[in-house]
């Protein structure tokens, strides 16, 4: 099963994001999207092992770009997560270390195609370590 965002997912794989297709519900949608969001990495990849996702591609222009400010996906889920506000956004975690919970498998300069691991790696150096986050940071998306 994949899971991405509409233009770089083609209609003919498996995914649970398509948001045209009558398979693929709101909620499923949002789950797949956390991945912009600022939600710890454990949280976001157990929505993809509950979605029973195997990959997810993660690109890194949608963590960073926006039309104006406020309008940046992180931006958008902080009107929602307001408790997790103030931490990186979980795609630029991802894309700067993936581990313990996903994996890197491809990658070029428009995105990243992740594994998503069925159990963390233990000591998986990966910068949250089954928690949070490496730290706060500011407002960019």
């Amino acid at each position: 099963m994949w899971a991405g965002h509409i233009p770089i997912v083609s209609p003919g794989l498996e995914c649970y994001n398509y948001t045209h297709s009558l398979l693929c519900t709101r909620e499923r949608t949002k789950k797949v999207y956390t991945m912009y969001s600022r939600k710890p990495n454990e949280e976001v990849w157990q929505h993809h092992r509950d979605l029973q996702v195997d990959y997810t591609i993660l690109e890194q222009s949608w963590c960073v770009r926006r039309s104006q400010p406020g309008c940046g996906m992180a931006e958008v889920w902080d009107l929602e997560d307001v408790e997790n506000r103030q931490y990186t956004p979980t795609c630029s975690r991802l894309h700067k270390e993936p581990r313990p919970y996903f994996q890197k498998v491809f990658g070029n300069n428009v995105y990243e195609v992740l594994k998503v691991l069925k159990e963390p790696l233990k000591n998986g150096n990966g910068d949250d370590n089954g928690k949070h986050r490496s730290g706060k940071a500011g407002k960019s998306s």
